[in-house]
């Protein structure tokens, strides 16, 4: 969340990140395939997971991130439930490079390592006997799927 924040922070301070226009930062750090392909700029492969479009947007995917990660880490180890973040962010951004298919557009946030952590606290519970749709793991994960 600290780097989530500061990095907000910092583009909001560096040219007006804080809104929901598109700013130099979001262009310099945001997930756009054709730069993956031609530039060969796959930092934005992680860069993209820590840049927000406006602080509703940031807002939301903090406070998804703060209720999956206490609900996560207290389950596994921190380095463990560092690992399972930073492969969730990369499975996400994977994922948006393949959604968006012959339509490339500028992508950003959170939200993918939020939905691994989402996925890590359902396999968590279902693991334990836990019923997830008798919790909130369980519709949040059908909503976000759909």
């Amino acid at each position: 969340m600290a780097i989530n924040i500061g990095v907000f922070v910092w583009m909001t301070l560096n040219g007006g990140g804080g809104g929901s226009r598109i700013t130099q930062a979001h262009a310099d750090l945001g997930l756009y395939a054709p730069f993956l392909k031609f530039d060969d700029e796959w930092y934005r492969l992680v860069t993209s997971g820590f840049v927000h479009f406006g602080v509703i947007h940031l807002a939301f995917n903090m406070f998804a991130l703060y209720q999956l990660g206490q609900m996560v880490e207290r389950a596994i180890p921190h380095v463990q439930f560092a690992l399972l973040y930073f492969a969730s962010l990369l499975g996400g951004s994977l994922g948006a490079l393949l959604v968006e298919g012959t339509n490339p557009s500028l992508t950003a946030g959170a939200s993918g390592a939020v939905f691994g952590l989402l996925g890590a606290a359902a396999i968590g519970l279902h693991r334990r006997g836990v019923n997830i749709f008798s919790t909130g793991i369980g519709t949040a994960l059908l909503l976000n799927l759909f």
